[in-house]
């Protein structure tokens, strides 16, 4: 069983290797684990320098469409190159990253289309810790056009990074804090640009089914089917500011195969006794949901 963990944002991989200790001793020991650091060098999460060594990195600096297609090349070489992998982990950034690449395959190329070939997705489940937001990449975009599945989060987006605290976490330039969506293209790193995110709809809590599985509102590919087919896990909590994200994620994965857990540590990576034994069995029901067994014992 080979998973590939994804750390988010102002972190780095060995950061996330000790922050995810606890669940995994919580596993069978065969399981591996790949740590990979992000490409782009950031600020450091909060709190995070004043207890942990940099470098503190990123799969993306900002939002993007440009920047984010360069992520998932870098993401997708390394999947290419060091894989296959059974499952993905990620926490925030991380998380939305491996939906992103997720949504990308199921998307062009189809998941039906791709096993008819005998190809499969990227991973076969996915655990998304406090998810952000899955991100388009600008070929995406330029590929569906106005798509029933993609929508424009480029004011709203730049709106949100020009508030004073994310704006300092991102180290953003006074230029890069006045770019709006008619700043001309190349001014202030951002003029032109776009940002968009995958499923339609408000950023609300889909409802939640009476098998304790994750229900949908709206999004997926706009003719009713999910834009994520495989096992997933999903991990939000009301304290975290960022828990419409994850529930959106959540809406854009198949609802018989998503799992919603809720936690009340807000946005963080578990280390809840009790709330790290369900996760831990969860997980273990997405590793025989995606007929992987063998790899249980």
């Amino acid at each position: 069983m080979r998973i590939l963990c994804l750390h988010g944002r102002g972190t780095n991989a060995a950061i996330f290797e000790q922050q995810l200790q606890p669940l995994i001793r919580r596993l069978p020991a065969h399981y591996q684990y790949d740590f990979v650091d992000g490409p782009v060098p950031v600020n450091p999460a909060p709190g995070i320098a004043d207890h942990s060594a940099g470098p503190y990195l990123a799969w993306h600096r900002r939002s993007f469409s440009d920047e984010v297609e360069e992520a998932h090349g870098f993401l997708s070489s390394i999947v290419s190159e060091d894989g296959p992998y059974d499952g993905v982990i990620g926490f925030s950034q991380g998380a939305g990253m491996a939906a992103g690449l997720l949504i990308a395959a199921s998307t062009w190329g189809g998941e039906a289309a791709a096993a008819a070939q005998g190809a499969a997705p990227p991973f076969r489940f996915a655990i998304f810790l406090c998810s952000q937001l899955p991100l388009a990449t600008s070929w995406a975009a330029a590929a569906v056009g106005s798509s029933a599945f993609l929508a424009d989060l480029t004011d709203e987006a730049l709106e949100y990074e020009r508030r004073p605290a994310m704006a300092e976490f991102l180290g953003l330039t006074d230029s890069e804090r006045a770019v709006g969506r008619d700043t001309p293209p190349g001014c202030g790193n951002g003029g032109g640009r776009k940002i968009y995110r995958y499923g339609l709809g408000p950023l609300e809590a889909p409802a939640e089914s009476q098998t304790g599985h994750a229900g949908r509102t709206g999004g997926g590919d706009g003719g009713g089917g999910p834009l994520v087919g495989v096992p997933t896990l999903h991990l939000v909590s009301p304290a975290d500011g960022f828990e419409p994200f994850g529930r959106q994620v959540a809406s854009l994965c198949d609802p018989a195969r998503a799992r919603l857990v809720s936690s009340p540590s807000g946005h963080m990576v578990p280390h809840d006794p009790e709330l790290l034994d369900k996760l831990a069995a969860e997980i273990q029901d997405l590793v025989v949901e995606a007929e992987l067994v063998d790899c249980l014992s």
